[in-house]
């Protein structure tokens, strides 16, 4: 299986690209803005990074970049749950807008299947502990949670 890792030099990105590269050919998506190189043991033949910011790249970059692979684990996002606070652009370009982007690119280049991943956080302020996906809608905590289920 050929699969596309967004956020594939990010901790948990890069995890999963190591395991996914036991049996699928990778390609990595990231712009390094929280990830980092050490986290990325390339092995030429099964991982391949290109250097892309998808909340900016060109629909037509990103679909060219899928092209021929089966399907997008999502993990690209920001990382920083508070920091939103102080400037929401980031939550909305890095969450919305990246997300967007992906989805489109991958039904432009026929990619079946995005795998998405969310948080915790999208539950907010919850009075039902544990929260179960069916209970009410929370009130949100924070503009990173609130981007994330935009995203959703």
């Amino acid at each position: 299986m050929r699969t596309i890792v967004t956020g594939g030099a990010g901790f948990i990105g890069s995890n999963l690209a190591r395991t996914l590269e036991q049996t699928d050919e990778i390609r990595i998506l990231d712009n390094f803005s929280t990830g980092d190189s050490r986290f990325l043991s390339l092995n030429p033949g099964k991982r391949e990074l290109i250097e892309v910011d998808i909340s900016t790249a060109k629909i037509d970059l990103l679909a060219e970049a899928m092209d021929g692979f089966d399907r997008v684990f999502h993990i690209a996002a920001n990382a920083d749950v508070r920091g939103g606070w102080g400037n929401h652009r980031v939550d909305l370009d890095q969450n919305i807008i990246a997300t967007s982007n992906i989805a489109e690119a991958a039904r432009r280049s026929g990619v079946k299947e995005i795998i998405f991943a969310s948080t915790g956080c999208v539950y907010g302020d919850s009075t039902i502990i544990p929260t179960n996906e069916i209970e009410p809608f929370p009130v949100q905590t924070s503009l990173y949670g609130a981007s994330k289920v935009a995203a959703e």
